[in-house]
């Protein structure tokens, strides 16, 4: 099961990065979360382009855009990172930042 936790709207509307979480079925797994981006334009469009262990909130990321057509994912722990996956973008008109903060 999956569940959209945030969304995060471009600053013209048009794209969204949609954080998303699931489980792995038991109630002792641990949840597990991606960032894809939805766009009406599919060559906005990505799938899982950054995965996560844990609950958004505890897993240090934050996303955000730096314009229309580029996002940034900013990561403080990467000890919940799962995976960094910038080809699942399906054009090269999206441009994904992952920044490493301190």
């Amino acid at each position: 099961m999956e569940e959209v936790v945030e969304v995060i709207p471009s600053p013209n509307g048009e794209q969204r990065a949609v954080v998303k979480i699931g489980d792995c079925g038991g109630a002792t797994t641990d949840f597990f979360g991606w960032v894809d981006v939805e766009s009406n334009d599919p060559r906005m469009q990505a799938d899982h382009i950054f995965g996560f262990a844990g609950r958004p909130e505890l897993a240090g990321f934050e996303v955000s855009w730096d314009s229309d057509s580029k996002l940034r994912i900013s990561i403080n722990s990467l000890d919940k990172v799962r995976r960094l996956h910038p080809e699942g973008r399906k054009s090269a008109d999206l441009k994904v930042e992952y920044e490493f903060r301190y």
